[in-house]
């Protein structure tokens, strides 16, 4: 209720023309309005303009005597409505789009609580306020609803003598919008001390100097936080996801993986099933991240770039080779990553790793070249393929190449794969090394292992 020449709620603002007493209560499709004792009365008549509605609309205007017109809003969303003032309580009912109402009531103040009885206690407080008004009042005793009041007090029943209770009220104007109250009201789970499921057994791949390490999830009844990765029982990592790399591994030697889950309060489940696996030797290991300690550039040019992290890259001309390790090396495996950002020429392009790799015109070559795979040899300066097949190496992506000369046999491996074999004996030691033609290729975790 206003006395007064306005009212304002939210988007809306009515002025009368005389000092009313006013009231307003939102509906289903518009809203009510009620203007009685005008404080001038000798006044037989005022007007009231409403602002803040629809634009150009037509709002239906239903009076308290029972009739009923059609009033269409301006461009700008204002209504003018002519008050009988003579009438002791005169009422409108405007149907058609209002703004909606969004704001709370503000939280009831000063609750006070009075057991007047073993099994009761009046609860009194302070009015909220609103900018429409305030609808009713839910009463929450220990964080549970327990009745609804339209007034300012409320007798909570059926209560046990000598217990402790915790009381609070909440506001909801006549929008259903709620205001804050409940103070210390929340939910608050019971301690959490379930651990999660074992995770799957992990399985694990070696990739240059390192064990890649990957396992199926783990469930939680609330929630996962992540896992840690065990070796031989001492905890090496802690991770978010399901896998892991570990690089300090050690040549000759065996090791047992285990993993844990780990939930968001800390509960570990059991360990899962170990995963084994026996290192072989590592004779050379090279991740540029230092330079090319080791590296000789036998044909063309090399120098350490950084593309994510140090990588060996060739020059771009017609013949670039680079070998590392001994002459006498004889059986053994080559490894690298490996990757090709652009092609110079449509000259028979390659990339690739050499093995048995004595000098410039002898060494047995395992790679890409010309949209093939392909090992062949090169023994007094002269080419014989062995074995090829097709193959689509895509430019900006990188693979992993892998070079196993065993006796006379020769083996190579694209991404785990094993793509090519082939025998010859014309060649019975040498270098491992790099070999690029006419491609700026690049490459990185180059490992040697017997």
């Amino acid at each position: 209720m206003i006395q007064g020449n306005a009212l304002t709620i939210p988007n809306l603002r009515f002025a009368f023309s005389q000092a009313v007493n006013a009231r307003y209560a939102k509906q289903d499709d518009g809203f009510k309005l009620w203007a009685s004792s005008p404080r001038d009365a000798a006044a037989a008549s005022g007007q009231v303009l409403i602002t803040g509605l629809a634009p150009d609309t037509d709002y239906t205007l239903t009076w308290s005597d029972g009739t009923t017109e059609t009033s269409a809003s301006s461009n700008d969303g204002q209504l003018n409505l002519t008050l009988d003032l003579a009438q002791s309580d005169l009422s409108v009912s405007v149907g058609g789009p209002t703004p909606a109402d969004t704001s709370a009531p503000t939280a009831p103040r000063g609750l006070t609580a009075v057991s007047t009885a073993s099994y009761s206690v009046d609860l009194n407080w302070t009015a909220s306020s609103d900018d429409i008004g305030v609808g009713k009042y839910e009463v929450y005793r220990n964080c549970v609803p327990v009745g609804t009041t339209y007034g300012t007090s409320y007798t909570d029943t059926g209560l046990t003598a000598s217990s402790r209770y915790f009381y609070s009220v909440v506001a909801y104007d006549l929008a259903g919008n709620r205001s804050g109250g409940l103070g210390a009201c929340r939910s608050v789970p019971p301690p959490d001390v379930t651990p999660p499921t074992v995770p799957g057994t992990p399985t694990g791949v070696q990739t240059g100097k390192s064990i890649v390490l990957s396992w199926t999830a783990a469930t939680d009844d609330r929630s996962l936080s992540g896992y840690k990765v065990y070796r031989d029982g001492s905890e090496i990592a802690s991770v978010s996801g399901i896998t892991y790399t570990d690089g300090t591994i050690e040549s000759s030697t065996s090791y047992s993986y285990t993993v844990k889950a780990v939930d968001g309060s800390g509960n570990l489940s059991a360990a899962s099933a170990p995963f084994t696996v026996a290192t072989p030797n590592f004779v050379s290991y090279s991740d540029f991240e230092s330079g090319s300690a080791g590296w000789t550039a036998v044909t063309g040019t090399w120098s350490v770039i950084a593309d994510g992290s140090g990588v060996y890259k060739s020059g771009t001309t017609y013949d670039n080779s680079a070998a590392i390790g001994s002459d006498t090396w004889t059986d053994y495996a080559a490894e690298t990553r490996v990757k090709v950002t652009v092609w110079t020429s449509t000259n028979s392009p390659n990339a690739g790793i050499r093995v048995r790799f004595a000098d410039a015109n002898n060494y047995y070559f395992l790679g890409y070249k010309n949209n093939v795979l392909t090992i062949y040899r090169r023994v007094a300066g002269a080419n014989a393929a062995k074995i090829s097949k097709p193959f689509t190496l895509n430019l900006g992506e990188w693979y992993t190449f892998k070079a196993v000369v065993q006796g006379t046999s020769l083996k190579l491996y694209v991404n785990g794969s094993l793509e090519l074999t082939a025998t010859d004996d014309k060649l019975a030691q040498g270098k491992a090394g790099v070999d690029s033609r006419f491609g700026d290729s690049r490459f990185d975790d180059f490992t040697v292992t017997q």
